[in-house]
């Protein structure tokens, strides 16, 4: 965890974990998972999320240590699952949150873009060729005149 990020490297990890089981990595290896492209940190390090994410972390490893292992990120994949699912009952809030942060970081990412065989930069790099509008299509509308009433 960098030195801007709040948490301890146990919730950078936990969290890390978490984006894997939204976005898990490929089987193939060609796409990462969530977790391993350092999404955590950037979204970590978004002051109005961190306290969501801390809370989240907070109750999965309670929901954790319930079922025995000590942290989150200590269970076996195959538990991990329904931790989350569980979690939805003492933090409502983590979860869709979550999802919803991780699908807009990962796809922003310029690894999985590449990956993915889209272009990494941006959408129109040089430009977008607008076609030259007829401003006649609004005569009608100027001949209506003024409906309003002036102050």
């Amino acid at each position: 965890m960098t030195d801007q990020n709040p948490g301890s490297p146990e919730q950078q990890r936990a969290l890390a974990c978490v984006l894997d089981e939204i976005i898990p990595p490929n089987p193939d290896g060609r796409l990462p998972g969530a977790g391993a492209i350092g999404l955590g940190d950037t979204l970590a390090a978004r002051p109005e999320l961190w306290p969501l994410i801390e809370a989240g972390i907070q109750a999965i490893d309670a929901i954790a240590q319930q079922r025995g292992a000590t942290t989150f990120a200590e269970l076996p994949r195959a538990d991990r699952r329904g931790v989350l699912d569980e979690s939805v009952a003492t933090a409502p809030v983590f979860l869709p949150t979550l999802i919803a942060q991780t699908f807009v970081g990962y796809y922003q990412d310029a690894a999985v873009r590449e990956a993915l065989g889209l272009d990494a930069g941006a959408p129109f790099p040089k430009g977008y060729a607008v076609a030259p509008t007829d401003f006649s299509i609004l005569d009608p509308v100027r001949r209506r005149g003024a409906f309003f009433r002036e102050p």
